[in-house]
């Protein structure tokens, strides 16, 4: 019986100090969204740079990519909208909404940054149809 007592306090007390140690408050996590969709936007950013130094003298590449790049983003602002499209949205969506949005954006970016490495790193040589991807070995 003394056995079994204790096991159940010493069970109990592991139950709560974990969940003190990952307990987290709304303001952490929504600050955590932020920073990683502060992260996602800089590497992509750092992308789009390496791009435009790779192929900064095609300008007709570089015109298309800039084309590609604002379209993107309108994109981007109506994927936002249409997934949270309350005029005041703090209040429709609550406390979470600022920890939602920044992830969905960091997930955006990521999507886009994905898209994007097929210029970043180029293709193979054999590649048939790289059209304006250059090739990884210039």
């Amino acid at each position: 019986m003394k056995f079994s007592f204790k096991m159940f306090l010493l069970t109990t007390f592991l139950l709560i100090t974990y969940q003190i140690l990952i307990a987290q408050t709304q303001g952490e996590m929504n600050r955590a969204a932020s920073k990683g969709y502060l992260e996602s936007k800089a590497q992509l950013e750092g992308t789009i740079n390496r791009i435009n130094a790779l192929y900064g003298k095609d300008q007709d590449f570089i015109v298309a990519f800039r084309i590609s790049n604002d379209a993107w983003e309108k994109y981007r602002d109506a994927q936002l909208k249409m997934k949270f499209p309350a005029i005041n949205p703090r209040n429709a969506y609550g406390s979470m909404y600022p920890m939602c949005y920044g992830s969905y954006l960091e997930e955006l970016n990521r999507n886009r940054i994905k898209e994007l490495r097929l210029w970043a790193d180029g293709v193979n040589e054999e590649e048939g149809c790289s059209g304006s991807v250059h090739y990884k070995n210039k």
